[in-house]
C-alpha cells in the first residue's frame, strides 16, 4: 500500500492517465464485444473506396468526401481483415486514445493550481471514457470517430502551442487542423481560430525575439513574432490539405478540399429558417439560377435536408455534381451576404 501512495506522489500525471484509460478500455470493451457494428447510410461511401483500396488499388471517393476516414478503414482492413467487429474494435480503441487526449487538454488548459487543473484533466478524460454518445458512434462505421480523436488531438496542440514561447509547436497545430479537416471538412472552421489564437498569444510574448531573423526589421517584434506564428499554422495545415485540393483541381476543377455548397445550403436552409433565397426583390438574372433559387427556398420552407435539395437542383436542372455544388454555394453566399448580421449571430447560437 505504502508503495502505491509513492507512486501516486511521484508520478500523480501517470496514474490519471492509467485511470482514465483503464476506465475507458472497460467501457468500450465491454460494448464493443457484445453488439454487432452499426452501419448508417453514408457507411457505404467510405468503406467501398477503402475495400476497393486494399482488394483492386483503386480509390474512388464522392467529391463531397475527404480520404482521411476511408485510408484510416483502409489500414484497419489490412491490419484485421474484412471483419467489420475488428474496425469497430479498433475505433473503440482510438476512442480510449482519444479520453487520454481529453485527460491532457483539460489538465493544459484548466487554470488555478497543479492539484486543480489534474482534477480537471482527470473529470474531462473520466467523462469522454465514459460517454455514451461516444462510445455508441464508436461502432458506427462513421468518420465521427476519428474526427473526435483528431479534433481532441488538434485541442491539444493549440493549447500547448500557447503554453511554450516557441514558433514551432504553431506548425504541429496547424497540420493537425489541417488532419481534422481531412477527416471532416468542417473542420476548416477551426483555422480562423488557430489562426487568432496563434496570433494574439504570440503577440502578447514578453521575450524580446531576433529582429533580424526573419526580415521586414521595421515591424515591432511582437508583430512579427504573431505573424510568423499565424504563418506557421497556414503552412501546417497546408501540408495537410493541398495534396487532395489539388487533386480536386486536376479530377473537377475544385480547388478545394471539399464541396462547399452543400455544406452552406445545409447551415442556411436545412438547420436555419431565416434565411431568403428567392428574393422578389432582387431576382436572379439568369433562368436557371431563378428556378434553383426557387427549389432551394422550397426546401428551406419544409424543412428539407441539403441532400434533398441537391438531388432536386441535379433532377430539375440536369446538373451535374459539380454544377449543383457551384448552385448551391452561390446561392447561400448571397443569402448570407444580404443577412450578414443574422448569419454571424445565429453562427453564435449554433
Amino acid at each position: 500500500m505504502s508503495g502505491l501512495v509513492r507512486t501516486i506522489r511521484r508520478h500523480p500525471d501517470a496514474v490519471c492517465v492509467m485511470l482514465v484509460l483503464a476506465v475507458a478500455v472497460a467501457v468500450k470493451l465491454g460494448f464493443a464485444l457484445r453488439i454487432a457494428p452499426f452501419i448508417a447510410k453514408d457507411s457505404q461511401a467510405y468503406f467501398l473506396p477503402a475495400f476497393d483500396l486494399v482488394h483492386g488499388g483503386q480509390f474512388e471517393l464522392g467529391l463531397r468526401r475527404t480520404p482521411a476516414y476511408p485510408l484510416f478503414l483502409a489500414g484497419a482492413l489490412l491490419l484485421v481483415g474484412d471483419d467489420l467487429r475488428g474496425i469497430v474494435l479498433l475505433q473503440h480503441l482510438l476512442g480510449v486514445g482519444t479520453a487520454g487526449l481529453a485527460y491532457l487538454l483539460g489538465r493544459m488548459a484548466a487554470g488555478g493550481s497543479v492539484v486543480s487543473a489534474r482534477a480537471v484533466g482527470l473529470a474531462a478524460g473520466l467523462l469522454t471514457a465514459i460517454s455514451a454518445p461516444l462510445v455508441t458512434y464508436e461502432h458506427y462505421l462513421l468518420t465521427e470517430t476519428l474526427f473526435a480523436f483528431a479534433v481532441t488531438a488538434m485541442l491539444v496542440a493549440l493549447v500547448w502551442a500557447s503554453r511554450r514561447e516557441r514558433l514551432l509547436p504553431w506548425l504541429v497545430g496547424g497540420l493537425l487542423v489541417g488532419l481534422a479537416a481531412m477527416v471532416k471538412p468542417v473542420a476548416q472552421a477551426f483555422l480562423p481560430l488557430a489562426v487568432l489564437t496563434a496570433y494574439f498569444t504570440v503577440a502578447s510574448w514578453r521575450p524580446a525575439f531576433p529582429l533580424g531573423a526573419f526580415g521586414a526589421a521595421s515591424w515591432p517584434a511582437p508583430t512579427r513574432r504573431a505573424v510568423t506564428a499565424v504563418a506557421l499554422v497556414v503552412v501546417g495545415y497546408a501540408l495537410a490539405v493541398a495534396p487532395w485540393s489539388i487533386r480536386n483541381q486536376l479530377a473537377y476543377n475544385l480547388s478545394s478540399p471539399s464541396t462547399f455548397g452543400r455544406t452552406l445550403v445545409a447551415r442556411t436552409a436545412s438547420y436555419d429558417r431565416g434565411f431568403v433565397f428567392n428574393d422578389p426583390g432582387q431576382p436572379e438574372s439568369d433562368p436557371r439560377m431563378a428556378r434553383a433559387a426557387r427549389i432551394v427556398q422550397q426546401g428551406a420552407d419544409r424543412g428539407d435536408s441539403d441532400g434533398t435539395i441537391a438531388s432536386r437542383l441535379r433532377q430539375e436542372l440536369d446538373l451535374d455534381p459539380i454544377e449543383v455544388n457551384a448552385v448551391m454555394r452561390d446561392l447561400a453566399v448571397k443569402a448570407i451576404l444580404r443577412q450578414p448580421l443574422y448569419f454571424v449571430t445565429g453562427s453564435v447560437q449554433f
